[in-house]
């Protein structure tokens, strides 16, 4: 079982690239860095046999400062038109913050806190609508 979300975790990954390549510049290298990161720890759960339970995924902060330096070179070349495009389903998240841009973000903890209350107001309002129209609400 493991193996297996391992497996698709790496597709996912892979897709990442299109949706991080719409990002504003600024967000990119971090967001490219955390998506290699998380990779990563799915290569030591790999390297242990895919055993999560009794042993601990750890990669340690070299190797971090390794990928997260690969990750933003990386970054600024990535392709938004790439043969698996991002999924539609979180299609809207690169689109809020697309749309959103980077303005106020970094011009004080105040308005950073509010982007992101306004972001999970608004995706809580998506879940919502979205299980009126299934009828799972």
């Amino acid at each position: 079982m493991v193996r297996r979300l391992l497996d698709h975790a790496d597709i996912l990954y892979r897709r990442a690239g299109a949706g991080i390549a719409d990002l504003p510049a600024s967000c990119r290298p971090a967001i490219n860095a955390a998506r290699r990161i998380y990779a990563g720890i799915g290569d030591v759960i790999a390297a242990n046999g895919y055993d999560s339970v009794n042993r601990r995924a750890v990669v340690s902060t070299r190797r971090k400062l390794r990928i997260a330096l690969r990750a933003a070179v990386e970054a600024a070349f990535l392709d938004r038109h790439v043969q698996d495009p991002s999924l539609a389903a979180t299609r809207f998240l690169v689109e809020a913050v697309a749309n959103h841009g980077t303005r106020g973000i970094g011009a004080g903890v105040d308005s950073r806190t509010e982007w992101v209350i306004l972001l999970f107001q608004k995706l809580e309002e998506r879940d919502r609508l979205r299980d009126a129209e299934t009828g799972t609400a």
